[in-house]
């Protein structure tokens, strides 16, 4: 919202000096983006294996605790997830 407010106000007053406001923060998150990518490329064993350990640490909490608490909640939805998007993609190969 913030940035668009320099956009949008810089177009519609035809401040320039706005517009270069926008479009240097633009740049910004576009270079911070590129960055991430990067990184996440790299970094990617190390991050699998931090998700694969964190996920079934939280397993061991699943189902013990009441049925509203969130690790519970979480898988729960997960596994709907992707049930959905399996069944989708059998009908999509079959029909």
């Amino acid at each position: 919202v913030f940035i668009s407010f320099f956009g949008c106000c810089g177009a519609k007053r035809e401040n320039v000096f706005m517009l270069r406001i926008f479009s240097f923060l633009m740049i910004v998150i576009l270079l911070l983006e590129f960055a991430a990518a990067i990184t996440v490329a790299v970094m990617r064993p190390q991050l699998k294996e931090l998700i694969e350990h964190n996920m079934n640490e939280s397993m061991g909490n699943y189902g013990g605790q009441p049925n509203d608490s969130l690790v519970t909640k979480t898988w729960d939805d997960m596994q709907r997830r992707v049930r959905y998007e399996r069944d989708c993609l059998i009908e999509q190969s079959v029909g």
